[in-house]
């Protein structure tokens, strides 16, 4: 049986010394494709980890003076908050009475 590129023969030195030096040339192509595929992969999990502190971080969950505010006005004024006048809950239940059977 031969082998694909293979003779009935054995390889002599200088084939064998050409398949060696091709052989690492490929190692070291691929060493360097693997450098750079390292390189990339440790920029793109730092521009990740950045991108997910932005979004789910400590400063997305911080509140605002205005919402501060309004929960300090509720504890010391209880009964409709600034704003709540003309909202959803600033109707008067006693204008519903046409609804009673």
């Amino acid at each position: 049986m031969v082998l694909r590129g293979m003779s009935s023969q054995p390889p002599t030195k200088e084939e064998l010394e050409t398949r060696l030096g091709t052989a690492l040339a490929e190692v070291d192509g691929l060493r360097e494709q693997l450098g750079g595929a390292q390189v990339e992969i440790g920029l793109l999990r730092a521009k990740l980890d950045a991108l997910v502190r932005r979004i789910f971080g400590k400063k997305s969950e911080q509140l605002n003076d205005a919402q501060l505010q309004l929960l300090l006005q509720e504890q010391t004024a209880p009964g409709p908050a600034l704003g709540k006048e003309s909202g959803l809950l600033a109707f008067d239940t006693k204008s519903l009475r046409f609804l009673e059977y």
